[in-house]
């Protein structure tokens, strides 16, 4: 990892959109599997997963929670 976890999580949540931040993690993680796993430790939150829980089945999961983490900063 190249980057601190605090200052990838800072260009995540700074990002303008969820295809951004999945860039700036795909940097540094390069499966879904990874990435998920980063975003579950730096926030901390808890999602059941949809499916089964196989690797294929946590696109969805990664997808939603990151435009989630993203779309936060537009809500006041």
């Amino acid at each position: 990892m190249t980057k601190s976890r605090e200052a990838i999580k800072l260009l995540v949540e700074l990002a303008e959109s969820d295809t951004e931040a999945d860039k700036i993690l795909a940097k540094e993680f390069p499966s879904v599997v990874e990435r998920y796993a980063f975003l579950r430790g730096a926030f901390d939150f808890d999602v059941p997963f949809a499916g089964n829980g196989r690797p294929d089945d946590i696109e969805p999961n990664y997808k939603a929670v990151l435009s989630a983490i993203v779309n936060r900063k537009w809500r006041a």
